[in-house]
C-alpha cells in the first residue's frame, strides 16, 4: 500500500495559472458528442461528454472515442490516497479550481504530462484534490491527449460537481 501526500506540498514554489487554450480537433469532437453523468454515490457526480466505461475494480472511468482516462478516489478523514499514483513525467503549473455546486470548495489543480506506459505517448495529465465538509479527501487523475480537451473537462467537472 502507497500512501499518496499532496502534491500541493511539495510544489508551493510553482504557481502557474491555467490558460484558455482554443479548441483542438480532439476538443472539438468531444464537444460534439452527448452528455452524460458519471461518478458514484461514494465519490459524488460530475458531467461528461461521450460514451464512458468504468473498470470493475475501480473508479477509473474511460472513454475511447478521445482516449481519455479519469481516476476517482475518496478518502477518509485526512488519512491520504491509498492507491498507486500516476507519475507526472513533468510539473507545468499549479493551480485552485472553484467546485460551483458544492459551497464553492477550492480544489487543488497540478497539470503536466504523463508518460504512457504501455505506448511511450506523452498525454496530458491533470490532478485534483480538494477535502469535504465532513473531512473526507476527494481525487481525480485526468489524462487526455491534447491540454484543451483536459482543460474542457475540469471546467466541467468543476461547474457540475456534486456530493450525493
Amino acid at each position: 500500500m502507497i500512501t499518496y501526500q499532496k502534491p500541493a506540498q511539495h510544489l508551493r514554489y510553482l504557481k502557474k495559472e491555467v490558460t484558455e487554450l482554443p479548441d483542438d480537433s480532439e476538443t472539438t469532437a468531444y464537444r460534439g458528442l452527448t452528455e452524460d453523468t458519471i461518478g458514484d454515490a461514494t465519490f459524488g457526480f460530475f458531467k461528461v461528454h461521450g460514451t464512458w466505461e468504468q473498470d470493475a475494480a475501480s473508479l477509473q472511468w474511460l472513454q475511447s472515442q478521445q482516449n481519455v482516462m479519469i481516476l476517482t478516489s475518496t478518502q477518509g478523514q485526512g488519512f491520504g490516497v491509498d492507491f498507486a499514483s500516476f507519475s507526472f513525467k513533468k510539473i507545468t503549473g499549479q493551480s485552485y479550481v472553484s467546485l460551483d455546486q458544492v459551497d464553492n470548495i477550492q480544489a487543488s489543480r497540478i497539470d503536466g504530462t504523463y508518460q504512457d506506459t504501455t505506448s511511450d505517448s506523452i498525454k496530458a495529465m491533470t490532478y485534483l484534490e480538494w477535502h469535504m465538509p465532513d473531512g473526507h479527501i476527494r481525487v481525480v487523475y485526468l489524462i487526455a491527449p491534447s491540454r484543451p480537451l483536459l482543460n474542457l473537462i475540469v471546467k466541467t467537472l468543476s461547474e457540475s460537481f456534486r456530493a450525493t
